[in-house]
């Protein structure tokens, strides 16, 4: 699943330009849907969901560990906040199953992308019994 553009969204848009009337105004933001959780009861049967998780500090995996256990996911990948503004991404890959994390390193975020897929494939056949 691509990681979402947003948490938040305006609560209640202006149809069009607000004029400038000097004055300070405030935005009430509102939840957006979590379509990743709306997603992983309906899998079918083998299937498999990997979320994404920006995180930073000390209580990073403690929150991406319980997003993914929230979210129904079967892995999770862990981004440091410093990989907005990076050529590379240098992230942690967490599963439900409990396996031991999986850290590639620092990569091109092109080559983290090829390994998660080879990671995606490997916990699909996982699931399957068999190997891809």
């Amino acid at each position: 699943m691509a990681a979402a553009v947003a948490d938040y969204r305006p609560a209640n848009p202006y149809p069009g330009k607000m004029p400038r009337s000097g004055q300070p105004f405030s935005i009430e933001l509102a939840p957006v849907p979590d379509l990743l959780a709306g997603i992983t009861p309906k899998l079918r049967p083998g299937a498999i969901a990997i979320g994404f998780a920006l995180e930073e500090g000390s209580t990073s995996q403690p929150r991406a560990e319980a997003k993914m256990a929230r979210k129904g996911c079967h892995a999770i990948v862990l981004n440091p906040l410093q990989t907005m503004d990076s050529s590379t991404i240098d992230a942690t890959i967490l599963f439900a199953d409990q396996r031991e994390p999986c850290s590639p390193g620092p990569l091109s975020k092109a080559e983290f992308a090829r390994r998660l897929i080879q990671i995606a494939l490997d916990l699909w056949a996982s699931r399957q019994g068999a190997t891809p």
